[in-house]
């Protein structure tokens, strides 16, 4: 007689627990879940590639560069609502993430905050077509903090104003608050993070070709005490060297990774260091800080796997070698010893100053602060700068106590995710937390890039599953999903 075999896709008889744990291991994906593999060699390149050729070809014509960002948007939505599908929806918003500054420094045809309003769209769509409404109330109690001061701006200003200051102050903590939400209801496999940081590096790549473009066809290279904005592909050097810094720090995580094979290791090593010598000539010293500090700290955790813990050491070593011995030495023959002055200078830029007018601006209403936007006219006054450096002394400036509590929130949501307990992804978690603490100390939320970083290091788990038998026996052996 023939034994009866269930369907695991039907969760009928002892394997409902099984499949009730694969469920939860694999919120975000679809169908049945083999063995995990790394990223495909062939396939990882020729994304790389294209993005040299996007990135050439969209800043040649800037028409393409808004249709690609529209384009974009059009899919993040498609998957997001009509084929719900959250993996894809992160790997769309990664790529926006990664798209950016691309966008920006290519003039594409669309406003100022594209970026941060697409990523809300994609992943508030997202969360509400899967009625992923249960949240731990710090994330939107974390916005919602904000809003009093929104509400001073509002009636303290026309119509006009308001709406640019509010657009302009609020829709990164939006895009933040949502990636929280998003990704923390959400499980990937290893080989998934992967496709999200390779979605990430792929534009960050775009923009290292336009900056490489521009230094290679220009006259004359020039470069003197500050931030150089020919090595910037003519865009804001901030925003660039942080950029490239994401992609730097993207390929560092992938090439750490025993998952994948070691040519691909091989070849994200070297566009780590590729993207970060390209952020060091930009002159601007925040997006090499920020890869480095980022990196170092997620070496600290991964070290306590002794495993893991020889492959970083062999990382660090190489990657000394090549910097000392190559790096430095070819871009202080290109800068003709400018990149050594640079960061042998450990002033802050006027930083320091903006913080303190920040401050004073707190002094003066520390209740409610003065309201998104409010703090340009003390600094204007105060040293002749408008734009926030700092995130954190915007919102004590701005919001008063609220944006205090909002800190407070903010920090409590940065320690629980580190101290999750899930292996492999503590790497992940601490580096992508850092860098975007970092970006938001050193550039405050200008782009949606310290969002999408937090909210992946948000995430709710890395996770593998090794296989789904049809037999009931297999029921029992649930640790056949586990954490990494």
């Amino acid at each position: 007689m023939r034994r009866a075999v269930s369907d695991p896709d039907r969760g009928d008889g002892a394997l409902r627990p099984l499949v009730a744990m694969r469920s939860a291991a694999f919120r975000g994906a679809w169908g049945p879940q083999r063995r995990v593999s790394g990223l495909s060699f062939a396939g990882a390149l020729a994304f790389l590639t294209a993005h040299v050729v996007l990135g050439l070809s969209i800043h040649q014509w800037p028409v393409l560069a808004g249709f690609h960002a529209v384009a974009t948007l059009l899919v993040g939505l498609w998957w997001a609502l009509l084929r719900p599908r959250p993996v894809q929806v992160a790997y769309v918003g990664a790529y926006i993430a990664g798209c950016e500054v691309l966008w920006r420094m290519s003039e594409a045809s669309i406003f100022w905050e594209f970026g941060k309003y697409a990523t809300c769209l994609v992943f508030g769509a997202s969360i509400l077509r899967l009625g992923r409404l249960r949240v731990p109330a710090r994330i939107p109690a974390y916005f919602l903090l904000l809003l009093p001061g929104a509400v001073l701006t509002a009636v303290s200003t026309s119509a006009s104003e308001a709406r640019n200051r509010l657009s302009f102050n609020l829709s990164g903590p939006l895009a933040l608050m949502l990636a929280m939400w998003f990704f923390g209801g959400l499980r990937l496999s290893r080989s998934e993070i992967h496709r999200v940081l390779l979605a990430v590096t792929g534009p960050m790549l775009g923009v290292g070709a336009i900056v490489a473009a521009g230094l290679v066809t220009a006259d004359t290279v020039t470069f003197g005490h500050g931030s150089s904005l020919l090595a910037s592909g003519g865009f804001g050097p901030n925003q660039v060297s942080a950029a490239l810094s994401l992609g730097a720090t993207a390929a560092f995580l992938l090439a750490q990774d025993a998952l994948e094979s070691l040519r691909l290791r091989v070849v994200m090593f070297l566009l780590m260091i590729i993207l970060a010598t390209q952020s060091a000539l930009t002159f601007s010293r925040g997006g090499v800080y920020m890869l480095v500090a980022s990196s170092l700290a997620g070496m600290l955790v991964g070290m306590r796997d002794m495993r893991r813990a020889a492959l970083l050491f062999g990382m660090v070593a190489i990657t000394a070698v090549l910097v000392l011995w190559v790096v430095v030495p070819a871009m202080t023959a290109v800068t003709g010893g400018g990149i050594v002055q640079r960061f042998a200078d450990t002033g802050l830029t006027g930083r320091d100053t903006i913080l303190q007018a920040d401050l004073e601006t707190w002094w003066g209403s520390p209740l409610l602060g003065v309201g998104p936007g409010g703090a340009m006219a003390g600094r204007v006054s105060r040293i002749g700068a408008a734009a926030a450096h700092t995130e954190f002394s915007r919102l004590l400036a701005e919001h008063g106590v609220f944006g205090l509590l909002a800190m407070v929130l903010l920090g409590v949501c940065a320690v629980k995710n580190i101290r999750r307990r899930t292996g492999g992804s503590a790497v992940l978690r601490v580096t992508m937390m850092s860098w975007s603490i970092l970006f938001m100390l050193v550039d405050a939320m200008r782009v949606v890039a310290p969002a999408f970083a937090f909210g992946l290091a948000s995430i709710g788990g890395i996770a593998v599953l090794r296989g789904v038998a049809a037999r009931a026996g297999i029921a029992e052996r649930g640790r056949r999903v586990e954490a990494v």
